[in-house]
């Protein structure tokens, strides 16, 4: 629900107990994923547990290639922000196309941001059920929503190397992703120390960013004891943002569908080591 689109300000717990906590960090980190996922458009289900979560994603990443602004085409004297050709050169099914292009002139779509590209329009297209006008008030809040959460500022404490505009769009290549952890703030550079999420350096061999889940390892009771859940709710938000742009990024880069893999961390894997 679009509700969730913004993660929850969550009172201070009550001491109940570790299996209290525990139950209540968990399923804050589940609303704060759905809250992204409702955000990003892509399906994801979370689930909480006594003492950890599990999280599933499905079609994170997506077929997808540059799109500029000279793709824009004429229909019936008509200027729209995507031609029928670029959308399909992009890889729209050709089932879907028609309504991709009328997505994209309500949005007024002129180029790859603001999550504007043929295929990202096609998640949030397929996000709402194949509704053009749910999809287009989808992403009208998606994009208020990255502006009003500060996104830019987020990303920018918690690394280097992803460059935003201050209403929450890229403003460089989107098939290029170089941000990487490097915390510049105190809130940031705990969240790094005591963080159980993260992506690897290097993709798998099908090229799919690789995301590190330790779900097991959190003191989910001493989260909630000190207060830290909004903490780790931001730093969450910036995990799963790396995660969606690593994803687009290498899927414009080979043109095909690449989903981020979650997984669990083993022996010398650190959660922030991105």
């Amino acid at each position: 629900p679009m509700s969730l689109l913004e993660p929850p300000s969550l009172p201070p717990p009550r001491r109940r107990g570790r299996g209290r906590a525990a139950s209540v960090a968990a399923a804050a980190v589940g609303v704060a994923t759905a809250a992204v996922a409702a955000c990003h458009g892509f399906s994801l289900v979370a689930e909480a547990l006594p003492a950890s979560f599990t999280l599933g994603f499905r079609e994170l990443g997506w077929k997808g290639m540059r799109v500029s602004r000279g793709a824009v085409g004429t229909v019936d004297g008509t200027t729209l922000a995507l031609s029928r050709d670029a959308a399909l050169e992009a890889g729209v099914p050709e089932d879907s196309v028609e309504e991709i292009v009328r997505l994209a002139a309500d949005l007024g779509a002129l180029g790859a941001e603001p999550l504007s590209d043929p295929l990202t329009l096609l998640r949030f297209y397929n996000a709402r059920g194949e509704e053009v006008d749910a999809a287009a008030d989808m992403h009208r809040d998606t994009t208020a929503w990255r502006a009003d959460y500060c996104l830019s500022d987020l990303m920018s404490a918690h690394g280097v190397g992803g460059d935003y505009k201050s209403d929450g769009s890229r403003s460089g290549e989107s098939s290029e992703w170089s941000w990487h952890t490097k915390p510049s703030t105190p809130e940031a550079q705990f969240a790094s120390r005591h963080g159980f999420f993260g992506r690897l350096s290097q993709p798998s061999p099908d090229n799919e960013p690789i995301l590190v889940w330790r779900i097991g390892s959190p003191d989910y009771t001493g989260i909630v004891r000190e207060n830290l859940v909004d903490v780790f709710l931001r730093a969450w938000v910036v995990h799963m943002e790396d995660a969606l742009q690593a994803s687009r990024a290498a899927s414009l880069r080979d043109r095909r569908v690449l989903p981020a893999r979650p997984g669990g961390g083993g022996p010398g894997v650190s959660p922030g080591d991105n």
